[in-house]
């Protein structure tokens, strides 16, 4: 059976001559406090520190009736705690902690984020925020206020009635980090099986996430990627975007944020962990690629210092620069090509489609080759060693073919 005791504890003694006060949970043999906001002095304690100021008796043992009802409401449901469980949850119980501000939520969830390196996952759950701070003009929103009203509302918000609105992936993108908190949150603070109902409502049972759109076809024609290997660069620019566009594209694709920081070869093979999936892979989404001939030369004028394969960390701090950077040399080479402008993700996605449809290459090579994963082969992946030459003889031969 739980007591709770009033506690003074000598050690406790600050600098001000003053103890706090806490309230001790005693429960199956162990014992865990409960803070209060009340401090004593010497004159208000006997001399085996026990509380003598009536007042202050009363005030604490207010405090206790209150934890003792919270108690007896528990029922049986008293044995699935320890001493600790117990404080905590008369904490949580006692001070109306019955909902949660979403929006502080998602700022330490964001925090999380960014101590994990995963910065590109903590910038769009801050748009979200950032959005229904908008939307709401509130600093503070609960988890109880997020109805399915509330997300047809927004959502209308978003798609229509914002000053700029939202196209593409983008209203879904928004409502699925909701729905991100919304799980999270109810996993941290609900307890189904000690009947502990933080957060009541749950507006996906019924709101459903518009689908997203049909991605954009990025992959450009064979004659496109020709053109801009036989382009003659008019500045610094058009050259550098230029460069990188066939670098990642006789590299099967690789994004510009993984060449900020990849590794320097090893013996002709590049090896790294795309960034993009990483964090949600058992492999960390290790990928190995040989290195051509037709890019050697990009490597040594591009070559980085110690670990690293490029230079570019020396000129750009972060991928947003960098980006910014190739797609203002994309257009200038787009435009002196006389073709629509063509983005530096357009690299991956025409790999890929030269591959399947002029090269012949099974889709399972290419799904491979691209660092794709199958959340139906991934129990078969756990068991085969990866054969990076599956990847190299798809390569060279969409290399033979664009280059020919």
């Amino acid at each position: 059976m739980a007591t709770f005791t009033v506690s003074v504890l000598k050690h406790q003694k600050r600098r001000d001559d003053k103890y706090p006060v806490s309230i001790r949970v005693t429960h199956n043999g162990k014992s865990a406090y409960i803070g209060t906001k009340m401090y004593i002095t010497d004159k208000q304690l006997n001399k085996n520190l026990k509380i003598k100021d009536p007042f202050v008796l009363r005030e604490l043992n207010e405090m206790i009736t209150v934890y003792e009802e919270e108690k007896i409401k528990l029922g049986f449901k008293l044995s699935l705690y320890n001493a600790k469980e117990l404080s905590e949850y008369l904490i949580r119980t006692t001070t109306c902690k019955t909902d949660i501000d979403m929006l502080s939520f998602a700022a330490e969830h964001i925090s999380e984020l960014k101590e994990k390196g995963r910065h590109g996952t903590a910038s769009i759950t801050q748009n979200t925020i950032n959005s229904l701070k908008c939307f709401t003009n509130k600093e503070k929103l609960y988890f109880s206020e997020i109805t399915i009203n509330f997300l047809r509302k927004y959502e209308r918000w978003l798609s229509v009635e914002k000053e700029k609105p939202v196209k593409g992936r983008g209203v879904s993108l928004y409502m699925g980090q909701i729905k991100m908190l919304f799980n999270k949150a109810i996993n941290l603070y609900n307890d189904e099986d000690k009947g502990e109902i933080v957060i009541t409502n749950y507006p996906f049972r019924k709101y459903k996430i518009p689908k997203e759109p049909t991605p954009e076809k990025r992959a450009r024609p064979v004659e496109d990627i020709r053109a801009i290997i036989n382009y003659m660069p008019t500045g610094k620019h058009d050259e550098f975007a230029k460069d990188l566009f066939l670098l990642s594209f006789c590299l099967v694709g690789m994004n510009a944020i993984d060449m900020l920081t990849c590794p320097a070869p090893v013996n002709g093979r590049l090896t790294y962990y795309r960034k993009k999936t990483t964090a949600r892979r058992g492999d960390k989404a290790e990928i190995s690629v040989k290195i051509e001939p037709e890019i050697e030369y990009l490597f040594a004028k591009y070559k980085g210092a110690g670990a690293y394969a490029f230079n570019f960390y020396e000129t750009f701090t972060g991928n947003k620069q960098l980006n910014k950077v190739l797609s203002k040399g994309l257009k200038i080479i787009s435009e002196n090509l006389g073709i629509s402008h063509i983005t530096y993700y357009a690299a991956r996605h025409s790999w890929a489609t030269i591959a399947v449809n002029d090269c012949n290459i099974p889709l399972s090579d290419v799904h491979e080759a691209l660092n794709h994963s199958d959340s139906a082969m991934k129990i078969t992946e756990m068991y085969v060693i990866k054969d990076w030459s599956r990847i190299d003889r798809a390569n060279r031969k969409v290399i033979n073919y664009v280059f020919s």
